[in-house]
């Protein structure tokens, strides 16, 4: 009895081929069994580092209680406030050192006074560009903090994505 025309003249060399195939290929087809878990594995995968990007650009951005960008405002501001002092200091020794000039055999100490006020007067302008660059630095940290958040996000979708996938 030929199998082949009970089944409506199937060759039976082919099933052959196909049962072979299956069998020397049986490491392959248990691999595609666990293939949905492997899906699901990548997809939680992309949705944890979304997660920890998200964090990642909040810490920088700050959550409404501050970040590292409020951090370096703050020190911005105070360096800048700072700043001020010295500034307003060394206009006021400049007027001392003025005054001084004009005491006789004064204007010695007056030299020495007009010349510390420009040595503070130096330092009072560096912490100003200092203020000016945390300002900056603030700024990009903020940029980066939601690019870090929008990447999260993407992140965290394509993980959806993938899980869905083979379900």
């Amino acid at each position: 009895m030929d199998l082949g025309k009970l089944v409506g003249g199937l060759n039976t060399k082919d099933i052959d081929k196909v049962i072979k195939l299956i069998t020397e290929n049986k490491d392959v087809l248990a691999a595609l069994e666990r293939l949905p878990q492997l899906f699901d594995s990548f997809g939680e995968g992309l949705e944890a580092a979304g997660g920890r990007a998200r964090e990642a650009g909040a810490v920088l951005i700050g959550d409404g209680a501050g970040g590292v960008k409020d951090a370096l405002g703050d020190v911005a501001t105070s360096l800048g406030g700072i700043s001020a002092a010295i500034s307003k200091g060394v206009d006021r020794l400049a007027d001392v050192a003025e005054g001084l000039g004009r005491v006789p055999m004064a204007d010695g100490p007056a030299k020495s006074i007009a010349s510390a006020a420009k040595e503070i007067g130096g330092a009072g302008s560096a912490l100003d560009d200092l203020s000016g660059s945390l300002e900056t630095i603030a700024e990009l940290l903020a940029k980066v903090g939601s690019a870090l958040e929008q990447l999260g996000d993407k992140l965290d979708e394509s993980g959806t994505q993938v899980k869905g996938f083979m379900g």
